[in-house]
């Protein structure tokens, strides 16, 4: 299955945050210009004209102005990514005013997505054409105060408990800021240092099977009211545990730590963040047939590798090792998704298992017994990611409250 990276950059701060904005409806005027004047509206309209507009950003990238380089790597990164995708996203269709539990059902049946229905607000929402579907469930979000959860099960939720913190909407991903924490660092061998952690979520299309599970976010541009450069002397680090995730979350949290403001300082203006992400692009299934007899097979396929190094009976149990080497970092495969089979498709019970994974190298030992009833083992399979699309994503808070 393959996802298109083709977005429409939109921000909740511009003045008319889901107006259409067409490359005809800038002046005619230097990039740098126009990204400087018009910000995000200038990333639309340039990522809208596609490679054509790529020298004239690389050369605004360069710029000794941090507004118009932003927005010309935001650009950039955009143009790039809609030429690696195979298809174009889908964008709505106008839904004129009505209650926000037609709209939302509507809205995730578009996406081919379940969602629990009860919960939400009794309010009235639209939606205009000519959104990307994320950007339509900010609207939602914002109009009627909600949020959108979805469970182990894959089936979405709706929740009233809403983020009061900065958002921002951004093509096929939006973001928000959940919360701030003061934080102090002793170290023996240096002074306490003091700074402002916030954490956040970003929130991707649901079409986007992303590999990431924990981006790691680069501060570019961290700014407060009174002109102070907060991304200065950062020496706080992330000591908070990770929590596991399974593979149908699709939110993805994130950290971030800048320098405490002094003085007079109110909020930070302008915190500008990028990330490298990396999704599915292709996903394949590794099948070992007459599996009593595949010690020592491997297969290929794209940049994985997959050998069953050993398999064996003891007693009423067969063992099966398995090792998977990538040429990159991958994602290795969900549990659910390995099985040993008879040749009717019986699937034997997993009775133990361990694993150690690495970036590029797992090594997993199953041992499975047969419930009742089946053959003899000849199947063994899995599937897995095996070839990514990579993109780096860049994103925005304005006035980002202090406490």
């Amino acid at each position: 299955m393959r996802y298109a990276l083709l977005v429409i950059p939109l921000l909740l701060a511009q003045d008319k945050p889901f107006d259409a904005v067409r490359c005809e409806d800038l002046p005619q005027d230097r990039p740098s210009d126009l990204l400087k004047n018009d910000g995000w509206k200038a990333v639309r309209a340039f990522v809208e004209k596609g490679t054509e507009s790529k020298a004239a950003l690389e050369e605004a990238a360069k710029s000794e102005d941090s507004d118009i380089a932003f927005y010309a790597k935001a650009a950039l990164a955009e143009i790039d990514a809609r030429a690696a995708a195979d298809k174009q996203i889908r964008l709505t269709k106008e839904m004129k005013e009505a209650p926000a539990k037609d709209v939302i059902a509507e809205l995730f049946k578009a996406m081919e997505q379940k969602i629990a229905l009860d919960g939400i607000p009794d309010k009235a929402t639209s939606i205009p054409a000519g959104l990307t579907i994320v950007e339509a469930l900010e609207k939602v979000s914002v109009d009627v105060g909600v949020e959108f959860n979805i469970a182990e099960d894959g089936q979405w939720h709706v929740s009233t408990v809403v983020s009061k913190g900065p958002r921002f909407v951004f093509g096929q991903f939006r973001a928000h800021l959940e919360a701030v924490r003061r934080t102090t660092q002793n170290e023996f061998d240096k002074p306490i240092v003091t700074g402002l952690t916030y954490s956040g979520v970003i929130e991707p299309d649901a079409s986007f099977k992303i590999t990431d599970r924990y981006p790691t976010i680069k501060i570019l541009e961290a700014v407060d009211d009174s002109g102070a450069n907060l991304k200065k002397n950062i020496n706080i680090v992330d000591r908070y545990g990770r929590a596991w995730r399974n593979g149908r979350e699709t939110n993805l949290p994130f950290t971030l730590t800048v320098a405490a403001p002094e003085g007079k300082a109110t909020k930070i203006s302008k915190l500008r963040l990028s990330t490298e992400l990396s999704c599915e692009k292709k996903r394949d299934v590794f099948t070992f047939e007459k599996v009593l007899e595949a010690k020592g097979v491997e297969k290929t396929l794209g940049s994985v590798t997959a050998t069953i190094k050993d398999i064996s009976v003891d007693g009423q149990e067969y063992k099966v090792e398995l090792e998977i080497t990538a040429k990159t970092v991958v994602q290795f495969p969900e549990w659910d998704t390995i099985k040993l089979t008879d040749d009717k498709g019986g699937e034997y019970q997993r009775w133990s298992s361990s694993s150690s994974q690495g970036g590029k190298k797992a090594n997993y030992r199953f041992g499975y017994r047969n419930p009742g009833g089946l053959g003899n083992p000849a199947t063994f399979t899995f599937s897995m990611v095996t070839e990514t699309l990579k993109r780096t994503l860049y994103f925005e808070f304005r006035d980002v409250p202090l406490k």
